[in-house]
């Protein structure tokens, strides 16, 4: 499960980067593409922040109710 939802934001960070490599595209389009990598790696930031945050929780370097 986990690994599905870090996979999820991949697949339009690769192809918006495949698509800036080999289009040749205005810069409207550029700047859209842009946005899905920036959004994209937004996503996978917080997944992979909450991860960390269970971690933490799990190996009891963080007490979430006293």
């Amino acid at each position: 499960m986990l690994a599905h939802e870090l996979r999820n934001p991949l697949a339009p960070i690769r192809a918006a980067a495949e698509l800036l490599r080999i289009a040749k595209l205005d810069e409207a389009r550029v700047q859209k593409t842009s946005e899905i990598i920036a959004r994209q790696g937004g996503h996978m930031t917080s997944l992979i922040d909450d991860l960390l945050d269970v971690s933490r929780v799990t190996r009891g370097l963080v007490v979430m109710f006293q």
